[in-house]
């Protein structure tokens, strides 16, 4: 499970840079992130990941919450990118194609579907990706959302015999922004 703990890690990282098994999860009532300015109903307390990355547009400081049972991992991360880059985005569909592209690059994995969505007035993408992590297929379920010059990144990974699309569901449905 480490390796898919790496593997999210590396997932969420590059798209910020570039633009239990067998039984349904409880996804608990939603808890309130106010550092991040969101809410999520997590099936358990999450662990705080941060990581800032070095790119060509300055230090990106990324944030990650994670809960990781048996071949499921479920995440919430965010990262700010600098107002001047966000003032230059010319094209908003370019900008969640670069996301989404380096999430499929960095994980070895293929974007086999993707949608517009909205979370309130903002624009977002719904993405399902699949992939192989040591000969085991895997699935990838993810919505990502700019707010301003914050970009959210909600995930629901694991292997395709451990992850349940009610619990996939759930917790994306449970994500909500506060205090905006």
């Amino acid at each position: 499970m480490k390796k898919i703990l790496v593997m999210i890690l590396s997932i969420c990282l590059i798209a910020a840079v570039l633009g239990g098994c067998g039984t349904t999860e409880k996804v608990v009532e939603a808890m309130k992130f106010e550092d991040g300015g969101f809410a999520v109903g997590f099936p358990a307390k999450p662990e705080l990941v941060q990581q800032t990355a070095k790119t060509p547009i300055g230090d990106i400081a990324f944030n990650m919450y994670i809960h990781e049972k048996k071949d499921v991992a479920y995440t919430v991360s965010y990262n700010d990118y600098p107002q001047e880059f966000i003032d230059s985005i010319e094209d908003m569909e370019m900008f969640y194609e670069g996301a989404i592209g380096g999430a499929a690059k960095s994980a070895d994995a293929t974007a086999l579907e993707q949608k517009d969505i909205t979370l309130g007035e903002y624009s977002g993408k719904e993405i399902t990706y699949e992939g192989v992590l040591e000969g085991e297929d895997f699935s990838m379920f993810q919505r990502v959302f700019l707010v301003g010059n914050r970009l959210y990144q909600v995930n629901v990974t694991g292997t395709k015999k451990g992850i349940k699309m009610e619990d996939v569901q759930k917790f994306m449905d449970s994500f909500e922004l506060i205090n905006n």
